[in-house]
């Protein structure tokens, strides 16, 4: 019977499925403090290149940039700018894209552990994937490819929050009900990105961020992270017994 009764249930309206949508993805008010200070100081720098009329932001912003070939010609610059190129944006196109995944996807990554272990994700998602992507293509380039695309990402500067938006989604997509729905979602979306917009090596560092951070929180991190308090409390030395007195 209720095989029955969905096949007569008359087909649900175009407004009905958006309402749908919008309610699964829309993760609801306040959004997390840090994720708005992250949003404010990202568009503060790429609203302010564009009314300073600056044509290029990215070069620009190389000082703060991340680039790949630092990883083993200046380690030191590598690990500073991959703490650094996260708060940049580059294009409109670029903002507007991170902006909706921390909103969306930040926010449920908030809610889950806290603002504390958001904050040590955002950078450690980030760093996973702009140094994991970059130690493969130093091994790829020039030893085993020297295609033009593997030069150009090996010594082009690199910045933006996506990285961490991607270890952010398979954060979310490990502990949700239907995990692999979540996965083909976003690989599906992270599909139609590199076919129209971005075609370049940026996919290897937003998987690279997405598949480790999965199988992390699917398989080996399965209930809440430790109370930051645990972390920062010291340890207490334990008094040791008095023998002497055990003794008498």
């Amino acid at each position: 019977m209720a095989g029955l009764e969905a096949l007569l249930r008359p087909p649900a309206s175009a407004a009905g499925v958006v309402r749908r949508l919008w309610g699964w993805a829309w993760p609801g008010l306040p959004i997390p403090w840090p994720i708005l200070a992250y949003l404010a100081i990202m568009w503060t720098q790429f609203l302010g290149m564009q009314l300073a009329g600056v044509e290029n932001v990215q070069r620009a912003s190389r000082p703060y940039s991340f680039y790949i070939h630092h990883i083993l010609d200046d380690p030191l610059r590598a690990a500073w700018s991959s703490i650094t190129a996260p708060f940049l944006a580059f294009t409109w196109p670029q903002a507007i894209y991170v902006t909706v995944i921390f909103v969306f996807i930040g926010t449920r990554v908030f809610r889950l552990f806290g603002n504390f272990w958001g904050i040590v994700l955002f950078f450690a998602t980030s760093v996973l994937g702009a140094v994991g992507a970059g130690l493969a293509l130093h091994v790829i380039y020039p030893h085993i490819s020297d295609w033009d695309l593997f030069r150009r990402a090996m010594y082009r500067s690199w910045g933006g929050g996506s990285v961490a938006g991607f270890g952010f989604a398979a954060i979310v997509a490990a502990r949700s009900r239907h995990p692999w729905r979540y996965v083909a979602l976003v690989m599906l979306w992270e599909a139609n990105v590199v076919f129209w917009e971005l075609r370049s090596y940026t996919t290897a560092l937003h998987n690279m961020a997405f598949w480790p951070t999965f199988v992390l929180f699917r398989w080996v991190i399965r209930g809440p992270l430790p109370a930051p308090q645990l972390l920062l409390r010291p340890r207490r030395m334990r008094p040791t017994p008095d023998r002497t007195s055990a003794a008498t």
